[in-house]
């Protein structure tokens, strides 16, 4: 994983081979997507490595996570619930890149979407998931949470 200054630059994406979600570098290569660590390890390939294009979200921000009750890495196409941005109430939302803005952003079940640098009081009560576990039901595969089965 680049760590460029102070902004850390990783990527997760689902392996279909393996079934399980893959954390460290995005590389593109003839069309094919792979997550790979800074080295392979013994016995894998790269197709060890290839993931779903639909799949891979950035890394965004760590923070403490109240059901969880430590600090989690949150990642483009989270699912969170329980935070309060600038309305009463619990709501559920996805982390989202927006391309417009260059920014990500966290939309919500209602429709709102804040920039997440623009949100002031921000707390996250539990991660319920990847938005991309969602695409594998559709598509008929075992969801999985964090390559175990859910």
């Amino acid at each position: 994983m680049a760590n460029m200054g102070l902004r850390t630059l990783k990527f997760r994406g689902y392996n279909k081979k393996r079934g399980i979600w893959l954390y460290g570098n995005y590389i593109l290569n003839r069309g094919a997507h792979f997550i790979a660590p800074q080295e392979f390890a013994d016995g894998k390939t790269w197709e060890d490595y290839e993931v779903e294009e639909e799949s891979i979200g950035q890394f965004v921000f760590s923070t403490y996570v109240t059901k969880a009750k430590k600090v989690v890495d949150i990642y483009e196409g989270d699912i969170l619930r329980g935070f309060q941005p600038y309305e009463d109430g619990k709501h559920v939302g996805f982390v989202k890149y927006d391309q417009y803005t260059q920014r990500f952003k966290l939309v919500t079940q209602r429709g709102n979407s804040y920039h997440l640098e623009d949100l002031v009081v921000f707390t996250i009560d539990e991660v319920i998931g990847k938005a991309y576990d969602q695409v594998l039901e559709d598509k008929g595969w075992t969801k999985m949470q964090d390559g175990k089965p859910a």
